[in-house]
Formats: structure tokens, sequence, C-alpha cells
């Protein structure tokens, strides 16, 4: 396949070029907003597609489903022991002050890519994107001076993303363990479809409640506990409680497995944000989640592909 770039010459004109030490860490991150769809018929998954946003400042891998939901990783510049960012003026996208490269791309192929030499930890692995309309070629040395692979995958043009506010709306806020936070999702009844959040200034403060085949449930955080006991922080003026489809809650969940803390942010309007700060060596990677509320509790016909 002939990609535009040769992996032996990585001084050619490249608008971005990254390099970092260890690719299972970056599949570890990736994977928390990925969750295959799959296709009943053919009996295999249905490739998961996200766009990527490349900036002065890092990197940005971003999946939606339709305009309900969104996940977001995002990787500092200072993540990487290499950084280059030198954008063109075809295919860059200009935000204010700053400039970015916008394209969609498959998650699958690379989070495939990026596991080729399975979860070692001594797989390093570089990133280079020629420009608008190129594939985005990852290098991949397994050891010191090890076996190289070289991996080419083709990007595709891509529509901006959803921007969501959690400043202008009222809201409340809490800082929490995730290992915490996981316990308490864990007692969930997953046979359910409909998950109700709350968030309120008085005791219980945090409940989860669910109703499924296995009957009803409700999980409140802080019966007898004061709220400074339990949350790091929280912001709690407001009672708010929404409904939100339990299938869009469980890529929040597992990324929950890697995550140190998470914030939690519910809106009036309905918005639930789930931050998700999560340590990969003496960095700290950030995940999160925007998922709005739903119109109908009681929707049992929902498809969600992630």
């Amino acid at each position: 396949m002939n990609d535009g770039i040769d992996p032996s010459n990585t001084s050619e004109t490249l608008t971005f070029v990254a390099k970092a030490e260890n690719a299972y860490d970056i599949s570890q991150v990736l994977n928390t907003i990925y969750k295959p769809e799959t296709d009943k018929n053919k009996k295999k998954d249905i490739q998961q597609y996200v766009t990527v946003k490349i900036g002065p400042a890092g990197i940005h891998f971003i999946v939606e489903e339709g305009k309900h939901y969104q996940g977001r990783v995002s990787f500092k510049s200072t993540f990487f022991q290499e950084y280059h960012f030198t954008p063109n003026l075809t295919g860059v996208v200009a935000d204010q002050n700053q400039q970015e490269v916008m394209f969609r791309i498959s998650l699958s192929m690379i989070l495939d890519s990026l596991t080729i030499f399975g979860n070692s930890g001594y797989t390093q692995v570089q990133f280079l994107y020629k420009g608008y309309g190129s594939p985005l070629v990852l290098l991949l040395e397994e050891g010191n001076g090890g076996v190289e692979t070289h991996c080419s995958i083709k990007t595709l043009e891509a529509d901006d993303t959803l921007e969501f506010d959690l400043i202008t709306p009222v809201s409340n806020k809490i800082l929490i363990e995730s290992e915490n936070l996981l316990e308490a999702f864990g007692e969930l009844d997953f046979t359910s479809t409909i998950l109700n959040i709350a968030l309120t200034p008085e005791s219980p403060f945090f409940v989860l409640s669910t109703s499924g085949q296995m009957g009803s449930f409700k999980m409140e955080y802080c019966k007898k506990d004061t709220p400074d006991e339990i949350f790091e922080f929280f912001d709690l003026s407001n009672n708010i409680n929404f409904n939100y489809q339990l299938a869009l809650i469980k890529p929040c969940i597992k990324a929950l497995t890697l995550a140190k803390k998470t914030r939690l942010t519910l809106t009036q309007e309905g918005l639930l944000s789930f931050t998700h700060i999560i340590p990969i060596g003496s960095q700290q990677h950030l995940v999160e989640f925007f998922i709005l509320a739903t119109t109908n509790q009681f929707d049992e016909d929902i498809n969600i592909a992630f």
C-alpha cells in the first residue's frame, strides 16, 4: 500500500509526528471509549470510528452517538517523548488563535495496531500524518532495536464534533474516588434499560436507581455520612435527577476500572458528565463522557453502537 510516507525517512515534511515509549499505555486509555457493536447476521464486530483532532497542545479522540452521547480521550503533547505539529493550510480548521487538524478514522484498527505485538510494555510507537487525505501511519518497534512493523490506516473527512456546556447551566458536582464509584455502579441491575441519577443538597445526596427483571434497586450513597466524609469535593445546591439509558452509562463504568478519581456533573438541563482522571506512569490523562437525559424512560428499543 502506498501511503505517501517513507517510514525510514521521518524528516520529510509532515503535519504531525509524535513518539511514545509505550504503545500499550495508549491502547489502554483509548479502549475506555471503545465498545464494538456486533453484526448479528455476519457474527462479527462492526468497526467503530473516531474523530481525531490534533493541535499544538495535544491530540483528542472523540466518539459520538447521535446528539446525546460523546466519549473523549485526550493526550497532552507533554505525554509524548517527541511531539511536532506543523499544520498546512489545506484541511486545517482555524479555532480562534489555534489551528488544528481533524479527520475520522477506524478506532478498531488503531487499537489493533497498538497491540500488534501483544500487551507488552516494551513497544514503542510513532505516529506520522502527512496531511489532508493522507493515512495515519503507526511505526511500532518491539523492544530496543527489535522487530519493527508499519501500519497505515485510511483517514476520512470528519464533521465537527458536539460541544457541551457545563459552565452556563446550574449544576451539581461531586469529586470521588473512582474505586468507590465503581463499587456503587457494580450493584446496579443491568437487566434494566433505564438508570435514574439524583444529586441533592440533602441526605442521601447521591442516589442511583434502576428497575428491571431482577426488581427495583436503589443505592443511596451517603445515607449515614455527611458529604464531606464521602466526596473529595462537592457542590450540591439543587435537587437534580434525570433518567439515562443504561447502555450509554456502561462505557463510563468501564473507564472507572482505570481511573483514580472521577468528577460527576449533573446539570438542570439533563446533561450528565463523567470526567475520569487516569494515571499512567507519571502522567495523568482525561477521559470524558457527556450524556443527555432520555425523554422517554420506557423506551425499550434503543440500539447503541460504540
